[in-house]
């Protein structure tokens, strides 16, 4: 059984080699952290201020969407291999 992030590694390096089709194949939300790592690597106060200022309702609703879109994915990945 495969876990939910298996093919980030991949898909990173993929996406650092310009391998945009392989990437997206390996694990679309490659897409979505490497900008968001390299955005906390380069912004870390203006992120931790964007983040606070954000209601405890609406950080909770935007983590748990992410989980949700992991196992959506995850779900439909171990689907699709049947």
């Amino acid at each position: 059984m495969k876990s939910p992030g298996c093919g980030m590694t991949r898909a990173c390096i993929a996406l650092f080699q310009g391998q945009l089709d392989s990437a997206w194949r390996y694990h679309p939300f490659a897409f979505v952290l490497i900008p968001l790592a390299l955005a906390m690597a380069c912004f870390p106060a203006a992120l931790q201020h964007t983040w606070s200022k954000r209601t405890p309702t609406a950080r909770n609703r935007i983590a748990i969407a992410g989980i949700v879109m992991c196992l959506c994915l995850w779900v439909h990945r171990l689907l699709s291999t049947q």
